[in-house]
């Protein structure tokens, strides 16, 4: 239905001229947030969650090629119909051609946007983005559940901790088919847990996530923009498991299949108690797989699993406490790898590739466990076994959503003294490492939000999010990142600052609260955002690359402003070399404020806001009326378009006889220079010949002056623009730094 309306949309848009180039951008928006959903939908098989904006905001350095060309493939597609629903409405707008002169055409298009505003894909996006990044909560009222690890282990047991990629509770008993029966036999033997649930858009869901909602005991929180590659410590505040074990005098040690540095996981690794890594890379340098048992999401589990074994037989035979946990692969989607190794010892599916891998992987890791049963070292070790997520979209989901509510993670725990036991407490992954400490004897038997199962009774967390009531404990989660304090020493690293033990990448911003804490960390769009966000009571914080602002001065521009005064910091790699109050409200507390953000990454940064609107910009040179309410009246692609129809436009400015703002995006310089010279005219800017390819600029026009800022090459730009007078406000003039 959906393609239907879209198809719809494209067509109504071309029928009419009138507003053809509007129609056409809002038109091509609409098919850009679809391409989103689909493509988001094609890895999660949920549409739009925090898992997506999670590996949006971090590095996607060992992504699987061969998992992403048909999402590319897809992407092309998309990006092909827009250009060339651009292409046709430029065509008809400059060539003047149209398939008919009723303003019937208009009006359906109006109808079928609006029914395509109200389809899934734009409410999951909505609440996605909501419940992600806009719904705070209160991360006092969940503090005192908080629970750091303390006290001493009886018995220090040998832990065996293995992430099961994507291999869920579900596939024991999926279309009347059990795919792991190897496994089912072991938690059968011994303790399983068959009520694990896995919260939407609460910080669960993806590997990384995983990874800290057993550690740590908290959901996996990236709060306002805050980017893990943006930051130097991952998740200072918390206490997780390895650091404590570590403290306890074990040896700790990861094994993965995949590159390390995947979603941030070497550093949160690194800096949470883990001694030694092995990856992808390590495999490679020591030669211990084959290149047929290496692809796309690095090395297959026959090989990572021999290391492992290998491993927990060497640290076995060193006598110390150790902490052995590994990360399989091989069932990954979108549809899993099969290797030679299940040769013979499985069915396989020629249906559904992905329960074949399913299989393989229950036959791999089932006899590896095996093995450790049967190992001298057996009654000294605990092993846990627990899918890192319910598996997203593969070439199985048919099956699997066939009853989405019932499905749950794999939590199994292997201990000489347990016998057949089944657990069916409700709980989530913040309660499997409480629960394996509390069957170790640690009496304390909490981590983070997470409790012991053993007592039958659901933790609060579980509790509070079947209640709709867990946006405080992601608030709480959010502030483990150890916000700095503008009272921290501050410190300029080449081109990031250094705010007391950790490092930021520029620009940053960030509201702050009573005691000089930061509340949030953003990295970008910071025009558009304060526009939307500030309040008249709010303090924050700004700092930047000086030269970035216009300002001839080196080193960082910093600033902390409040109500009633700003304060200017002026950081080098010194630290704070100089700094003056400004005893004046800043322009930035005025209300009918548009914050206005430009750059290279044209959605995902650059628009114009104010509290209630916002306007996305196109690529080139973009138009819009300063009065009575900001609408782009006029785009001009100027990189794609060969030459700017310089009458039309000036014909447009002049008829207007009121304040109009411009802006670049992306790019309106590239290569020739004939459309920067007739802008340079039109707009009476001289300083326009020589703008260069992603040199961004922002004005207001009038006819008897322009008013600008231009920023730096291959960065971004942020403005805004008192709509009441209207009036240019610059970053510097914001803070009292211009000349």
């Amino acid at each position: 239905m959906t393609v239907i309306l879209l198809c719809l949309l494209v067509i109504l848009t071309l029928l009419s001229r009138f507003g053809i180039v509007f129609k056409a951008i809002t038109t091509t928006l609409i098919i850009l947030a679809y391409a989103f959903w689909y493509i988001s939908d094609m890895f999660t098989g949920n549409g739009v969650t925090d898992a997506v904006f999670y590996h949006l905001l971090n590095s996607a350095q060992g992504t699987s090629l061969d998992d992403i060309v048909d999402k590319v493939a897809v992407a092309a597609v998309f990006i092909v119909i827009m250009l060339a629903t651009v292409a046709a409405a430029l065509y008809i707008k400059f060539k003047k051609r149209h398939f008919t002169g009723s303003r019937w055409a208009n009006v359906a298009w109006a109808g079928i946007l609006i029914a395509t505003a109200c389809m899934p894909f734009s409410r999951n996006i909505y609440l996605a983005i909501k419940e992600t990044f806009l719904t705070p909560g209160n991360g006092y009222a969940v503090s005192s559940q908080y629970h750091k690890l303390n006290g001493e282990l009886p018995k220090k047991y040998n832990f065996v901790f293995i992430y099961a990629e994507s291999l869920e509770h579900t596939f024991r008993a999926l279309d009347g088919k059990n795919y792991l029966p190897g496994l089912n036999a072991i938690a059968n033997h011994y303790l399983d847990f068959t009520n694990i649930q896995q919260p939407l858009n609460m910080g669960f869901g993806w590997t990384m996530g995983g990874i800290v909602n057993t550690q740590c005991g908290i959901p996996l929180v990236m709060s306002q923009g805050n980017a893990g590659s943006n930051v130097s410590h991952f998740l200072s505040g918390a206490n997780c498991i390895a650091t404590w074990l570590t403290q306890q005098g074990y040896q700790t040690e990861f094994i993965r299949g995949s590159q390390k540095e995947f979603a941030g996981g070497d550093k949160f690794l690194s800096q949470h108690g883990w001694q030694a890594q092995h990856d992808k890379a390590w495999f490679e340098a020591h030669s211990l797989a084959t290149p047929e048992q290496i692809s796309g999401w690095g090395v297959h589990d026959d090989a990572m699993l021999d290391h492992a074994w290998n491993e927990y037989q060497r640290l076995s035979q060193a006598g110390k406490p150790f902490l052995l946990s590994f990360l399989t692969v091989d069932t990954h989607p979108p549809a899993g790898t099969y290797i030679p190794e299940c040769d013979n010892h499985i069915e396989k599916s020629s249906e559904y590739p992905m329960l074949t891998a399913v299989a393989c992987s229950d036959y791999m890791l089932s006899r590896f466990i095996n093995k450790i049963t049967q190992s001298e070292g057996f009654d000294n070790t605990i092993v846990v076994l627990v899918s890192d997520h319910l598996m997203m979209a593969n070439g199985a989901t048919s099956l699997l959503a066939k009853d989405e509510a019932a499905r749950r993670n794999n939590f199994i725990v292997i201990k000489k003294d347990l016998l057949g036991i089944k657990n069916s407490t409700q709980g989530t992954l913040l309660d499997v490492w409480p629960t394996v400490l509390d069957l170790a004897g640690l009496p304390g038997k909490t981590l983070g939000f997470g409790k012991s199962l053993l007592d039958n009774t659901p933790g609060q967390f579980i509790t509070d999010y079947v209640k709709g009531h867990a946006r405080d404990y992601l608030a709480y989660a959010s502030e483990l990142w150890n916000y700095p304090s503008v009272r921290d020493p501050m410190v300029q690293k080449e081109n990031s600052i250094q705010i007391g033990s950790q490092r930021y990448k520029l620009p940053l911003y960030s509201f702050v609260n009573e005691n000089g804490r930061f509340k949030s960390l953003w990295f970008d769009s910071f025009a558009k955002t304060m526009a939307r966000q500030i309040k008249p009571e709010d303090t924050f914080f700004y700092a930047n690359l000086c030269q970035n602002m216009s300002i001839d001065r080196p080193g960082i521009c910093a600033y902390v402003v409040s109500p009633s005064e700003v304060k200017q910091l002026h950081i080098t790699t010194a630290g704070i070399v100089d700094q003056k109050r400004v005893k004046q409200k800043s322009s930035l507390y005025q209300s009918g404020l548009l914050g206005i953000s430009v750059g290279e990454d044209v959605y995902d940064y650059s628009g114009a806001t104010l509290p209630e609107v916002f306007l996305p910009l196109p690529p080139g040179i973009n138009f819009f009326a300063a009065k009575p309410h900001p609408t782009v009246m006029y785009s001009y692609a100027s990189c794609a378009l060969p030459r700017l129809p310089e009458e039309e436009m000036n014909a447009f400015l002049q008829q207007k006889n009121e304040a109009m703002i411009f802006s670049s995006n992306d790019s309106i310089a590239c290569g020739d220079r004939t459309t920067i010279n007739q802008l340079a005219r039109l707009l009476k800017v001289d300083a326009l010949r020589k703008l260069q390819p992603r040199q961004q600029i922002v004005g207001l026009y009038t006819p008897e002056k322009t008013d600008y800022v231009i920023g730096a090459p291959n960065q971004h730009l942020d403005a805004f623009v008192d709509m009441t007078k209207p009036q240019l406000i610059t970053l510097c003039r914001a803070f009292f730094e211009c000349p």
